[in-house]
């Protein structure tokens, strides 16, 4: 019997018999050993693989025919499907065969439609436009009433503009055409707004009564409805001050009559013909319109002033006729220069108008350029004219004392040039003025240096002099304008605005900024004047230095007690040298500017204190009685011809004047010095304190010591 066979026996008898007996009776029945165990558990295993293979093919079977059934139905509803499609094509096209020029009908209808709705919106809006507009226009209507109408129609179109914004295919183009004609009818209402205001102006005598100085004032009703116009014009015409306007046309209109026209009149050699009639209706009109104008101004807006606009309105007519005549101008330089000295001179008139001047179109690229080269060949004409003449350097023919004629009409030039562009609008154009300022300062400095050449073998002469105080007098001059804020303010944005000090760093550039542009001017100046101080010092050294070298060959310093002749006054030599320096120096002090007077005395004594420390006190051999004797012929006489030209001059004469306290000092004290001098314990402040000592080192305290005849080392 197989597993198999034995299996269905066994689960055959498990329904009808309890399942512990039928295992028991099958277990002792067929299993004796573990041999019979493996056997019958392969056996199982096979039979149960049996089942399984039965199982999977009978399932197979079942999904193949189950998806055949599926597939078959739903092959037969598509292809109904497809036939229904078919047929609702067929009939689409039938359709639209029969009835495509019907539908063309319905579109056009549409778009008729559309169209007709359009042109009554239209027709309705212009309706609404005319009715409104009705008071606007009527003739005998008052001009309240009209701009009254007029307002209500402005909102009417305001509204427009709102449902234009909600609905944009809707209103469009009633926008437009409502904007047309609310212009139309603004049109017709400003001119009769306006003819309204010109009435009232020709009762108050504008301007030809005005010019001749008659007031003509109107009634309280007529100023009231004056009020009113005036009120009524500002609203119509919001972005622009339209009484001005008007105001100004009948002005225009004469001037362009007289200067825009072929009268003679109009004439380009004649620019202080119309400059002047200008400035007489700025005169003579801008205090009516402050007081009769303004006041009504003042109650639209407080922020316009009448009478800038009314100015800057009648400059606007001199640009008009300067833009004309231009072209003519620029070819002539003469008549040219002479249009530029009429339009500085009428905006020197209205410096304090604070309007825009007629110096703007000076700025202009070619007429700046222009200006610029006849003013640098005027400047430097000028300054060849007075640097040659003949009383160039002489100052008996100059206003003040000491400064030549030529320092005079030098700084006259210099101010001129800064007076013609101080007030021009443009900060490009106000520094090129100033660099043509540079530039002559410049060329005049070098042409005092060629004529200090020429005139240096006599230097206290007229004009070596003359030279000398012309540099100081120019030099004073800039060092007052260092301080000016128009120079600074011009210098500074000239250099923020410069592309050529792009590349300097902050610092430098910083520095450049806070500095005053005529800075190397000045200095070159400066050292010019110390040069020429210099030159004067050697002359004056020079011619005293025969005098002094008589005076230190003198056997005064040997002098003892018994020869008392020689105590009681000022030596013979030393009187001839200190009267030679008075003589130099008064001669001086006629001539020279006091500042540079002073500052010549000080070098003088400082170099007359060297020469008699080094040709004196250190190389000659004194008694007591000797220094004593020179002692005082430095202080009786040559500090009080020192003192008559400056302050205190002993401080500048201290080397010698602490040589001889040295000098005089009695010989026990004078060992007593120089001990001291070489004692290393002893600092050599307290011995310059002790003996009031400042300028002396010790090198040459030990040196004057031994000039002591009766000094003997130890």
């Amino acid at each position: 019997m197989t597993a198999s066979s034995k299996s269905c026996m066994i689960f055959d008898t498990v329904e009808s018999k309890d399942n512990n007996h039928v295992v028991h009776d099958y277990l002792v029945n067929n299993i004796a050993t573990l041999a019979d165990v493996e056997r019958e558990i392969n056996e199982l295993n096979h039979y149960r693989a049996n089942l399984m293979a039965d199982l999977n093919e009978k399932k197979l079977s079942s999904n193949v025919s189950r998806f055949k059934e599926w597939y078959t139905s739903e092959y037969d509803k598509f292809t109904s499907v497809n036939q229904e499609r078919s047929v609702l094509i067929s009939d689409i096209k039938k359709f639209l065969i029969h009835s495509g020029s019907k539908f063309d009908q319905v579109i056009d209808t549409v778009h008729a439609l559309h169209s007709y709705e359009k042109e009554r919106r239209t027709l309705q809006t212009l309706r609404i436009l005319k009715e409104l507009s009705v008071d606007v226009v009527r003739p005998n209507n008052s001009v309240a009433n009209a701009v009254l109408a007029f307002t209500g129609l402005r909102r009417y179109c305001d509204h427009i503009g709102e449902e234009l914004e909600k609905f944009p295919d809707r209103y469009y183009p009633i926008s437009d055409l409502a904007d047309n004609y609310v212009n139309s009818v603004s049109k017709q209402l400003c001119e009769k707004v306006e003819s309204e205001f010109n009435r009232f102006t020709d009762i108050l005598g504008w301007p030809t009564d005005v010019l001749e100085g008659k007031v003509i004032n109107l009634s309280p009703e007529e100023q009231v409805n004056f009020k009113e116009n005036f009120v009524q014009l500002i609203g119509l015409y919001p972005n622009k001050l339209r009484p001005l306007e008007l105001l100004l046309a009948p002005l225009e209109k004469r001037f362009s009559y007289h200067f825009l026209s072929e009268r003679p009149t109009n004439n380009p050699e004649k620019p202080e013909w119309y400059l002047s009639l200008l400035l007489r209706w700025i005169k003579s009109l801008t205090p009516y319109i402050t007081t009769k104008f303004q006041p009504l101004l003042n109650e639209v807006t407080s922020n316009i002033s009448m009478r800038n606009e009314f100015i800057s309105g009648l400059i606007e007519l001199a640009r008009k006729k300067w833009e004309q005549d231009l072209e003519i101008l620029l070819d002539d330089g003469r008549l040219f220069s002479h249009a530029i000295d009429e339009v500085l001179a009428f905006d020197s008139e209205l410096e304090n108008s604070l309007v825009n001047p007629l110096q703007v179109c000076l700025t202009s690229p070619c007429t700046l350029r222009r200006w610029l080269e006849l003013e640098r060949e005027a400047a430097r004409a000028a300054m060849d004219e007075c640097l040659s003449s003949t009383d160039t350097w002489s100052a008996s023919v100059s206003d003040i004392r000491f400064l030549p004629l030529a320092s005079l009409k030098m700084s006259r030039l210099l101010s001129s040039v800064t007076a013609r562009y101080r007030h021009l609008p443009s900060i490009e154009a106000r520094s090129s003025f100033l660099q043509l300022q540079l530039d002559l300062l410049d060329e005049y400095h070098t042409r005092l240096v060629q004529l200090k050449r020429t005139a240096s073998s006599r230097p206290l002469d007229e004009a070596y002099i003359g030279i000398l105080n012309a540099a100081y007098s120019t030099w004073h001059e800039l060092d007052d304008w260092s301080e000016d804020v128009f120079f600074s303010h011009t210098f500074a944005s000239f250099f923020i605005n410069s592309k050529k000090e792009k590349h300097l760093n902050s610092e430098v550039l910083l520095d450049k900024m806070v500095s005053s542009p005529f800075d190397a001017q000045r200095d070159s100046l400066w050292l010019l004047q110390d040069d020429m101080l210099a030159h004067i010092l050697d002359y004056v050294i020079i011619d005293a230095k025969p005098l002094l070298d008589i005076y230190s060959r003198s056997t005064i310093w040997l002098h003892n007690k018994s020869q008392h002749s020689f105590e009681e006054d000022i030596q013979k030599d030393a009187a001839c040298l200190f009267l030679c320096i008075r003589q130099h120096l008064q001669k001086a002090e006629d001539v020279i500017v006091p500042q540079l007077f002073v500052k010549l005395c000080r070098l003088f004594t400082k170099a007359i204190d060297k020469l008699l420390f080094d040709h004196i006190v250190l190389t000659r051999k004194f008694t007591l009685e000797g220094a004593t004797i020179f002692k005082k012929d430095l202080i009786s006489g040559l500090l009080p011809i020192l003192g008559i030209f400056i302050r205190r001059p002993e401080n500048l004469l201290r080397n010698t004047l602490e040589a001889t306290d040295i000098l005089t000092l009695s010989r026990g004290t004078l060992i007593l010095l120089y001990d001291s001098l070489n004692d290393f314990n002893i600092k050599f402040e307290s011995i310059q304190e002790e003996h009031k000592l400042s300028a002396l080192s010790s090198a040459n305290l030990k040196q004057i010591i031994k000039r002591r005849t009766d000094f003997n080392l130890r």
